[in-house]
Protein backbone atom coordinates (compact mmCIF):
# COMPACT_ATOMS: atom_id res chain seq x y z
CA UNK A 1 0.00 0.00 0.00
CA UNK A 2 1.28 3.32 -0.97
CA UNK A 3 1.92 5.75 1.85
CA UNK A 4 -1.02 8.25 0.37
CA UNK A 5 -3.26 5.07 0.20
CA UNK A 6 -2.90 4.43 3.68
CA UNK A 7 -3.04 8.44 4.72
CA UNK A 8 -6.37 8.18 2.95
CA UNK A 9 -7.50 5.55 5.10
CA UNK A 10 -7.57 8.25 8.14
CA UNK A 11 -10.62 9.88 5.98
CA UNK A 12 -12.56 7.17 7.50
CA UNK A 13 -11.38 7.63 11.17
CA UNK A 14 -13.03 6.86 14.12
CA UNK A 15 -12.92 9.52 17.16
CA UNK A 16 -9.73 10.60 19.04
CA UNK A 17 -9.08 8.98 22.11
CA UNK A 18 -7.35 12.59 24.01
CA UNK A 19 -10.56 15.09 23.63
CA UNK A 20 -13.86 14.27 25.24
CA UNK A 21 -15.99 12.14 22.64
CA UNK A 22 -18.00 14.26 20.19
CA UNK A 23 -22.00 14.56 20.69
CA UNK A 24 -22.94 15.17 17.21
CA UNK A 25 -21.21 14.74 13.30
CA UNK A 26 -20.35 18.33 13.47
CA UNK A 27 -18.16 18.51 16.63
CA UNK A 28 -16.66 14.81 15.10
CA UNK A 29 -16.07 17.10 12.09
CA UNK A 30 -14.13 19.49 13.45
CA UNK A 31 -12.17 17.15 15.80
CA UNK A 32 -11.10 14.94 13.45
CA UNK A 33 -9.38 18.14 11.47
CA UNK A 34 -7.77 19.35 14.01
CA UNK A 35 -6.47 16.11 14.32
CA UNK A 36 -5.51 16.13 10.80
CA UNK A 37 -3.65 19.27 10.88
CA UNK A 38 -1.94 18.64 14.73
CA UNK A 39 -0.71 15.12 13.28
CA UNK A 40 3.07 14.44 13.01
CA UNK A 41 3.30 10.51 13.79
CA UNK A 42 1.24 7.06 12.98
CA UNK A 43 0.74 7.28 16.55
CA UNK A 44 -1.08 10.82 16.49
CA UNK A 45 -3.08 9.08 13.91
CA UNK A 46 -4.24 5.97 15.71
CA UNK A 47 -7.50 7.84 17.30
CA UNK A 48 -8.64 8.50 13.86
CA UNK A 49 -7.41 5.53 11.85
CA UNK A 50 -10.12 2.63 11.79
CA UNK A 51 -9.33 -0.89 13.12
CA UNK A 52 -8.73 -1.78 9.49
CA UNK A 53 -6.43 0.52 8.37
CA UNK A 54 -4.32 0.82 11.28
CA UNK A 55 -2.11 -2.31 10.01
CA UNK A 56 -1.81 -0.83 6.67
CA UNK A 57 -0.69 2.58 7.85
CA UNK A 58 1.87 1.05 10.34
CA UNK A 59 3.94 -0.42 7.60
CA UNK A 60 4.16 2.17 5.79
CA UNK A 61 8.12 3.69 6.04
CA UNK A 62 8.69 6.71 8.23
CA UNK A 63 9.08 8.59 4.59
CA UNK A 64 5.61 6.99 3.03
CA UNK A 65 4.21 8.06 5.77
CA UNK A 66 5.74 11.23 6.22
CA UNK A 67 5.13 12.26 2.43
CA UNK A 68 1.58 11.45 2.43
CA UNK A 69 0.77 12.45 5.67
CA UNK A 70 2.07 15.69 3.96
CA UNK A 71 0.03 15.89 1.10
CA UNK A 72 -2.92 15.34 2.73
CA UNK A 73 -2.44 18.22 5.02
CA UNK A 74 -1.73 20.08 2.38
CA UNK A 75 -5.11 19.43 0.69
CA UNK A 76 -7.40 19.44 3.89
CA UNK A 77 -5.33 22.49 5.20
CA UNK A 78 -5.65 24.81 2.10
CA UNK A 79 -9.64 25.33 3.28
CA UNK A 80 -9.50 27.13 6.46
CA UNK A 81 -12.08 29.39 8.92
CA UNK A 82 -14.43 26.08 8.63
CA UNK A 83 -17.82 25.88 10.29
CA UNK A 84 -20.61 23.82 10.54
CA UNK A 85 -23.51 25.53 8.97
CA UNK A 86 -26.02 22.32 9.94
CA UNK A 87 -26.49 18.23 10.12
CA UNK A 88 -29.41 16.24 8.70
CA UNK A 89 -30.01 12.94 9.41
CA UNK A 90 -29.30 10.87 6.07
CA UNK A 91 -30.99 7.49 7.22
CA UNK A 92 -29.47 5.20 10.10
CA UNK A 93 -26.63 6.71 12.17
CA UNK A 94 -25.96 8.94 8.80
CA UNK A 95 -25.55 12.45 8.93
CA UNK A 96 -24.95 15.01 5.99
CA UNK A 97 -22.86 17.72 7.71
CA UNK A 98 -23.19 21.07 5.65
CA UNK A 99 -19.99 23.60 6.31
CA UNK A 100 -18.54 26.38 5.12
CA UNK A 101 -14.61 27.45 4.48
CA UNK A 102 -12.18 29.67 3.05
CA UNK A 103 -9.91 28.40 0.47
CA UNK A 104 -6.06 29.06 -0.31
CA UNK A 105 -7.26 32.27 -2.52
CA UNK A 106 -9.86 33.63 0.02
CA UNK A 107 -12.76 32.70 -1.74
CA UNK A 108 -15.42 31.35 0.29
CA UNK A 109 -17.17 27.99 -0.61
CA UNK A 110 -19.48 25.64 0.57
CA UNK A 111 -19.36 21.78 1.73
CA UNK A 112 -20.73 18.72 2.10
CA UNK A 113 -19.67 15.75 4.83
CA UNK A 114 -20.92 12.35 4.66
CA UNK A 115 -20.56 10.61 8.61
CA UNK A 116 -21.75 8.12 10.02
CA UNK A 117 -22.07 6.80 13.86
CA UNK A 118 -20.69 3.41 14.50
CA UNK A 119 -20.68 1.49 17.24
CA UNK A 120 -16.78 2.52 17.67
CA UNK A 121 -17.21 6.35 17.04
CA UNK A 122 -17.57 8.13 14.21
CA UNK A 123 -16.60 7.67 10.78
CA UNK A 124 -15.83 10.26 8.02
CA UNK A 125 -17.14 9.84 4.50
CA UNK A 126 -17.13 11.69 1.43
CA UNK A 127 -16.28 14.88 1.65
CA UNK A 128 -16.65 17.42 -1.16
CA UNK A 129 -16.38 21.21 -1.61
CA UNK A 130 -17.17 24.39 -3.62
CA UNK A 131 -15.12 27.16 -3.98
CA UNK A 132 -16.15 29.54 -7.21
CA UNK A 133 -16.39 26.88 -10.35
CA UNK A 134 -13.92 24.85 -8.65
CA UNK A 135 -14.99 22.03 -6.62
CA UNK A 136 -12.94 19.39 -4.09
CA UNK A 137 -13.53 15.96 -2.97
CA UNK A 138 -12.24 13.95 -0.54
CA UNK A 139 -13.17 10.14 0.11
Amino acid sequence: MTAAAAMLAFATAAGAADKPAPKTAGEYYLQYRQGLANAKTKEDLLPYVPEEGRAEMMKASDAEFKQGLAMIQAMMGGITDVKIVKETPAGKDAYSVEVTGVDESKTKGTGTVEVTKTAKGWKKGKETWKFGSSTMTFN
